[in-house]
């Protein structure tokens, strides 16, 4: 499956590996080699894992009105 980035994302998953693999380098060299941030640089090379995180909500939560919540479970029961 093909990684989807968000738009203003600046670092991929390869471009994080590398980062991660690369221990001589400090991170603003690193940051200016990539074009990011040193703290994004720090981030990545604190973690251990490269992918994104789901952007899926853990949960979700609905707000219905009292009628709202009767009739659908009418229709439900139908």
């Amino acid at each position: 499956m093909q990684q989807v980035y968000h738009s203003n994302a600046v670092t991929n998953v390869n471009i994080r590996q590398q980062i991660q693999r690369n221990h001589r380098a400090t991170n603003v060299k690193l940051a200016a080699q990539f074009g990011t941030s040193a703290q994004t640089v720090s981030k990545w090379r604190n973690r251990n894992f490269s992918d994104d995180a789901s952007c899926v909500p853990k949960t979700i939560s609905y707000a219905l009105t009292e009628i709202q919540a009767i009739v659908s479970a009418l229709s439900i029961n139908r």
